[in-house]
């Protein structure tokens, strides 16, 4: 027996000991053996030519940076239980953001509470050339060991403050009153804000003039509570606080991102990183924006292994191995900090995730293997990296936002004085689990519009077209008069220009327009409207915006005309050519044979479920497939005088391919009412200006089945941005990206407009009400916004002081600033954003430039809310007492015989269920065609106020026989049941006048 005990701990144990070998080998040995400890400045090529310049006799620096350092050196004796345990600021948070910031030409002064030798933690693990270069360097070492008092800080001297993380933060940055007067003074200067991993302990108890926290209501991150409780399970007894609870308490917006990976969060003029894994991505942001475009820097192994790690975060095993061949070939990555995240993840119990990440090792073990790296002693010998196209920073921040929005994949480009730069990140098909490319096509939905509107201002500028042309006159052959009911006719016929920017008073769209499968490639333009349909022009044209797929649509018909030849082979001939954009294409493109091409991107929905492109009807208002470099060309010419300049050409003669007047026009409305009232916010010819982020661009949106793009440019900085998504999550704010963007081009945050010492206008109380949209933007559903999409507008709170407030029943309330006039700024706007008007029908109207709401009588909508209320009611009674009537022992169908006037109404209700699962049974895709669910749905909605009559006649008839005798029973009992079938009645007579019962997807 004890022989086989033996022989079984021997087995144990040469188990035991081939594990531990096997986990030894994953162990990069030669990353250990690398000796950055004699790290020189000037030995790193990144900082050579920085240098160079900073030694030159006339060298000024581009400003000043003020790097904040705790002064604390020991935990205090109480929390330690009365040990001497030593703390500090990290140098590698210091050191990296110092020679990023002194490579991109601006000083960097290091201050603490305390003045003189600031403590340091040297985190041997982590420590790399730049690290030890500081440690080397005499001027850095100078600073660091005599860093100012902060007492004697002029504000005024600098251009940031940034505050160095380290656990010794936690005990004197919260309350130091020289930190508030700082932050205070910068930030009302719109001077930047940065603190990382710890150092957001800085702002943690700052507050403003009144009181309120000087966070509430702005984004941040800092070291999270997942991060410090792993490693020091007591840290909410060694520190005052817990950095994450305090930040929140404070009200402030956290995100937290994967634990001990990069993140970064902007929220204007304040810039906050998780961790110290984030401060490369935080200088380059700050170097942003001061304005300048960060000097391009080879990104370290640390970085690299980052970026593997945030795709196995995001995207799994499969992808992230699939990514390491490609990360390899930008340089070497650090695969014990791999190794590391798996011991992370067994000391946090995370067990599903501790094989993967050793299997991510052991892939890049032997894809080392192939390509092997030589590390050098000598960090001038070390083989440098070449530059990515895009940013480390942007590329983290890409994959983060994925994640954190449940997106598929994202790819984007950047136009600069300097050049264009391309990025993407994320998987461009969830069922093949391929990466997705800078390189790969995309969907961009209703950007086509701009695309189309650039075909028709090319034409304009040859001549063969006009602004100013009826459309009657653009269209012979099509009976506009029929197709287009105008009451304005005579006075005001719809122009071209009205349709490029969707002031026409057009419909936007029906839903058979839409969803549908029946449109094929090849399908004319015209089979987009109905033979004998006419749709009636709700708005004089060219008076109020009102988003129209059929005006664009329309302005397809009138590039047909023109050129005698179909929309998509013109503009491909005479658009994109000439502007070289040769990976796109007006044509139908799908991921599916026999039309597939295998650069297009997997459209997806929510939980990455798939969807291929198909054909539609409205095709010139949103089938457009490019790319991102494509696109960066493309906006690059919209930023242009109209010249198409390639590098081959000879311009020295050449006309303009584009008017600069009408490319400067774009996006700058006129004609509208809101514009010619003061407001620049709006849309026109195919652009429309947005206010976001601190900036004003030109932009426009696209959204398509599974896909999501946008882009905007800043003429005036000759910059832009494109970004798109391969996925349609209804849930996900996309605006994130934009905001990325933004802070990737460097653009200068514009002040907000302040409020004059005017008040609200002197007769502002006639203007407070309710309000209703007008016009609604798809006509078949307006009885829905009169019904849900109202809007009241009334006095702020008078905390708030001269303000008003606009609530939307469905969405956030919204402050607005009077700014002069009748012109009011939203609070997360720069410029006024809201105007009131009188309308040429004498009615009071707000509008933003791309909505407008009218006044209304509460009176006239009360009657739709009790309508809709007690119909809705009724529906509810008649479904419950017919349940509980079915449930007795003398059930519905015996009661059939006794004329039970409840039947036919419970009948009704029920069969409208029962065209569900007809529905769940077929594409969401065919939503608009006639089939047998939707002809299910009309024929159930049709029977419902027949059934309701049936019921009240069946009721008057038992209440007369009860009354005579013929009956005997309880027949008075049954009142409430009348007044329900009256009321679902009314209520369905109500949707019979606004065309909705019965219900037909497909008219």
């Amino acid at each position: 027996m004890w022989k086989k005990v033996l022989a079984g701990l021997g087995v144990v144990l040469l188990l035991i000991a081939t594990a531990a070998a096997w986990l030894w080998s994953l162990i990069d040995t030669t990353q250990a053996e690398a000796d950055f400890s004699t790290s020189k400045a000037e030995q790193i090529a990144y900082l050579q030519q920085p240098l160079a310049l900073a030694a030159q006799a006339d060298f000024k620096p581009r400003g000043k940076v003020l790097a904040v350092v705790t002064s604390t050196a020991f935990y205090p004796p109480a929390v330690v239980e009365g040990k001497t345990k030593k703390t500090g600021y990290e140098l590698t948070e210091l050191s990296r953001f110092y020679w990023v910031l002194l490579a991109n030409g601006f000083a960097v002064d290091i201050a603490s509470p305390q003045g003189g030798d600031a403590p340091r933690v040297l985190d041997d693990d982590d420590m790399a050339e730049f690290d030890y270069a500081f440690l080397n360097d005499a001027t850095a070492m100078a600073k660091a060991r005599n860093t100012i008092k902060l007492a004697d800080v002029n504000p005024a001297d600098y251009q940031a403050i940034y505050f160095v993380g380290g656990k010794g933060a936690m005990f004197d940055f919260p309350q130091d009153p020289d930190i508030a007067r700082l932050v205070q003074a910068m930030a009302a200067q719109q001077k930047l804000v940065l603190a990382v991993c710890h150092g957001p302990a800085a702002l943690a108890q700052l507050t403003n003039a009144d009181g309120t926290p000087w966070l509430q209501g702005k984004q941040v991150t800092s070291f999270t509570n997942a991060e410090e409780l792993l490693l020091l399970p007591d840290a909410a007894k060694r520190f005052p606080f817990l950095l994450q609870n305090k930040l929140e308490q404070q009200g402030a917006l956290f995100t937290e991102g994967p634990r001990y990976l990069p993140n970064l969060v902007v929220d204007g003029r304040l810039i906050t990183g998780q961790n110290p894994w984030t401060v490369w991505q935080l200088a380059e942001a700050a170097v942003r924006a001061l304005g300048v475009e960060p000097l391009p820097r080879p990104a370290t192994a640390e970085e690299r292994t980052m970026q593997l790690l945030l795709n196995y975060q995001q995207l799994g095993l499969p992808s992230a191995s699939r990514q390491v061949p490609v990360v390899l070939k930008d340089g070497p990555v650090q695969r014990n900090l791999v190794v590391m995240m798996a011991l992370v993840a067994a000391m946090a119990g995370e067990w599903s995730d501790i094989w993967p990440l050793l299997q991510l090792t052991t892939t890049i073990k032997a894809a080392q293997a192939k390509v092997p790296v030589i590390v050098s002693k000598n960090p001038s010998l070390a083989a440098t990296v070449r530059s990515a196209d895009i940013s480390a920073h942007t590329q983290a921040q890409m994959a983060v936002l994925l994640q954190q929005q449940q997106l598929t994949g994202v790819v984007w480009s950047t136009v600069t004085p300097e050049g264009v730069r391309t990025g993407a990140a994320g998987i461009a098909d969830s069922d093949q689990q391929s990466l997705l490319r800078a390189d790969h096509k995309m969907q961009v939905g209703s950007i086509a519009k701009t695309l189309i509107a650039v075909g028709i201002l090319r034409l304009v500028s040859e001549g063969k077209l006009s602004l100013d042309s009826p459309l009657s006159v653009l269209l012979p052959d099509l009976p506009v008069d029929q197709l287009l009911d105008n009451p304005w006719a005579a006075e005001q016929p719809v122009l071209l220009r009205h349709l490029l920017d969707h002031t026409s008073g057009l419909d936007d769209v029906r839903l058979w327009q839409v969803f549908s499968l029946r449109a094929t490639p090849d399908s004319p333009l015209s089979q987009a409207f109905k033979p004998g349909t006419s749709m009636r022009l709700r708005t004089k044209p060219g008076s109020r915006l009102s988003y129209s797929n059929m005006g664009y649509t329309v302005l397809g018909m009138v590039i047909e005309q023109v050129s005698g030849e179909r929309y998509e082979r013109y503009l491909e001939q005479h658009l994109l050519q000439p502007l070289q954009m040769f990976d796109s294409s007006f044509g139908f493109i799908t991921q599916q044979e026999p039309a597939a091409d295998p650069r297009l991107a997997m459209g997806h929905f929510e939980n990455n479920v798939t969807q291929a492109t198909v054909p539609m009807f409205l095709r010139p208002a949103g089938q457009f497939t490019t790319t991102a470099a494509d696109m960066a060309l493309f906006v690059r010419f919209l930023m242009s005088d109209g010249v198409i300049h390639h590098e081959m050409n000879d311009i020295s003669n050449r006309k303009p391919f584009i008017a600069p007047e009408l490319l400067r026009a774009m996006g700058q409305p006129t004609t509208t009412e809101a514009a010619q009232a003061g407001l620049i916010a709006g849309y026109a010819l195919g652009l429309n200006n947005r206010d976001r982020h601190g900036v004003i661009g030109r932009c426009h949106v696209g959204t398509t089945f599974g896909f999501r793009a946008n882009f905007c440019l800043f003429p005036e900085a000759q910059k832009a941005f494109f970004v798109a998504m391969n996925a349609d999550v209804e849930t996900a704010n996309y605006d994130q990206f934009d905001a990325l963007l933004v802070q990737e081009l460097g653009l200068a945050r514009l002040a907000p407009m302040p409020p004059p010492t005017a008040v609200l206008p002197q007769d502002i109380a006639n203007w407070l009400g309710f309000y209703q949209l007008a016009p609604s933007r798809m006509e078949s559903f307006r009885y829905l916004d009169l019904l849900l999409n109202f809007a009241t507008l009334q006095f702020a709170e008078p905390q708030q002081g001269e303000q008003l407030q606009l609530k939307p029943f469905q969405g956030a309330a919204r402050l607005l600033t009077p700014v002069g006039g009748r012109l009011f700024r939203a609070n997360d706007r720069i410029t006024a954003s809201h105007v009131l008007l009188d309308s040429a029908e004498r009615k009071r109207v707000i509008s933003d430039g791309f909505r407008s709401y009218q006044q209304v009588s509460i009176w006239q909508l009360l009657p739709l809310w009790a309508s809709a209320i007690t119909g809705v009611i009724g529906l509810g009674f008649v479904l419950t007492a017919g349940l509980l009537r079915f449930l007795r022992k003398d059930s519905l169908i015996s009661r059939w015989r006794h004329n039970d006037p409840l039947l036919p109404p419970f009948s009704a209700v029920v069969f409208l269920l029962l065209p569900l699962p007809l529905f769940f049974g077929q594409s969401f895709l065919q939503l608009g065609e006639l089939t047998l669910a939707s002809a299910a749905l009309a024929l159930v909605t049709g029977l419902l106020p027949i059934a309701m009559l049936l019921g009240i006649w069946h009721w008057l008839l038992r209440q007369a026989a009860f009354r005579s005798g013929a009956v005997k029973g309880r027949g008075k009992s049954s009142v409430p049941e009348l007044l329900a079938m009256i009321a679902v009645l009314q209520w369905s007579l109500v949707l019979v006048y606004w065309g909705l019962l019965p219900l037909r997807l497909w008219a």
